[in-house]
């Protein structure tokens, strides 16, 4: 501080001295960052930091304002005269709609703003922020909460999921030297969220209560993957965030070792990752009903998992999975999502060999079938529709669940869909 003070810079020079009492007293830590921070964003020191070295300039803290989701969202709806006041109700309603669809957004641009910017303690929780959906209207200020009645059931699953990664990049990439980590297992473990417990009414604690699950702490671990921590887990802690999770809890899991792992083929992660594909399973296993954002989910661990290294296996897989025919109904909704995602894969494992066919994939004319995607067109294919029925019979079911397991509201015969494979490929 001493320095600071010579060169003219006061304002450091508190700032430090400040920061040097606040670490004296290791038990007030975690509640003197929950006072100068009351959203947990991270946002609020970066402004500080920012008005210091900067204190002209307010790009930041204008970014950082338009950046924040955990406050009530000023709402300002005129009225005319002859509207009455359900009607007025209503377009309030349908004004905060529109604010909370931006608002809820807003996680993304957080997360790269915030990246790297918080330095945990080994006793210290990682809180994470939340999604307001609440207005504020003039000229009293009211709180208005947004009716969710006319939302659809998963309007918070994936913008909570996309929260919860954006308070995990705020964490500090993983170092080299392990033993110098702050963030290790018994961290992980301690940071799992503890069950919501909701009163439906009465005064008995012991009845009528739901488990409010975690969607956030799904992308909690996926941001711990990205960061480089997550492989401090065991396989028994993997297993237990599988079968007890959320499906944002199962996609986090996957995306986070696929990304930890990225490029190492490590034979674990490629066995819990191809578990949950149904192609990639062998006749004898008995068939699974799995959602398709989980099987996405497992796709795109498998293309961050064998990263530029021109799988055989996991290439035909993939090429073949862009063009596969529809089989369940229940996994039929997402069908575009799906062959988007395989084609994402087989890129990422193909990542820069493109210039020259790789050594032991000629045979797949990967450039031709690619081609017959986008353009819809099959002919001279009976050797392209052979290989794609015969790779598709290998999957998880056996031939004798064949009829069981086609799709009975569509039927595509052996055409391309070219809405469907385009985008993939």
């Amino acid at each position: 501080p001493a320095a600071f003070d010579l060169v003219g810079r006061n304002d450091l020079a508190e700032f430090l001295s400040q920061r040097e009492s606040s670490h004296g007293d290791q038990a007030n830590t975690v509640d003197d960052a929950s006072s100068e921070d009351p959203d947990n964003d991270g946002l609020v020191a970066l402004e500080d930091y920012s008005s210091m070295v900067f204190p002209d300039d307010n790009r930041v803290r204008e970014a950082t304002r338009l950046l924040r989701s955990s406050r009530s969202l000023f709402l300002r709806v005129p009225r005319p005269p002859e509207l009455s006041d359900h009607d007025y109700e209503r377009s309030k309603q349908d004004q905060l709609l529109l604010l909370c669809r931006r608002s809820i957004s807003l996680s993304l641009g957080r997360g790269m703003l915030t990246l790297g910017t918080h330095n945990v303690l080994s006793a210290e929780q990682l809180l994470i922020p939340n999604i307001v959906l609440a207005g504020r209207v003039p000229p009293a200020n009211g709180t208005l909460a947004l009716d969710m009645t006319s939302c659809p059931a998963n309007f918070r699953v994936w913008p909570e999921f996309h929260n919860g990664v954006a308070a995990g990049l705020r964490l500090p990439h993983a170092s080299s030297d392990k033993n110098e980590r702050t963030i290790t297992r018994t961290w992980i473990k301690f940071n799992k969220p503890v069950t919501i417990q909701e009163s439906s009414g009465g005064n008995n604690n012991n009845s009528g209560q739901t488990p409010t699950p975690s969607y956030a702490h799904g992308g909690f671990l996926m941001a711990l993957g990205l960061r480089g921590y997550l492989s401090a887990l065991t396989t028994t802690d993997l297993t237990d965030y599988l079968t007890q999770g959320t499906i944002t809890t199962t996609a986090g899991i996957f995306l986070g070792m696929a990304a930890n792992k990225r490029g190492t083929c490590d034979p674990s992660v490629s066995k819990m990752l191809c578990l949950h594909v149904p192609s990639l399973l062998p006749p004898s296993f008995i068939p699974m009903d799995l959602a398709s954002t989980v099987q996405a989910a497992a796709v795109a661990g498998i293309g961050l998992l064998y990263q530029g290294s021109s799988h055989r296996l996991m290439t035909e897989f993939l090429l073949n999975e862009i063009g596969r025919q529809p089989m369940k109904d229940q996994n039929s909704n997402d069908r575009e999502g799906f062959a988007l995602v395989c084609g994402l894969a087989l890129g990422i494992v193909n990542l820069g060999k493109g210039t020259s066919t790789v050594s032991g994939l000629e045979d797949l004319r990967i450039e031709e079938r690619l081609h017959r995607y986008i353009s819809g067109r099959t002919d001279g294919g009976s050797e392209f529709h052979g290989r794609k029925e015969g790779f598709e019979g290998t999957g998880g079911g056996g031939g004798n669940q064949g009829e069981m397991d086609r799709n009975s509201r569509i039927y595509e015969v052996n055409s391309l869909n070219r809405d469907i494979t385009a985008p993939g490929a």
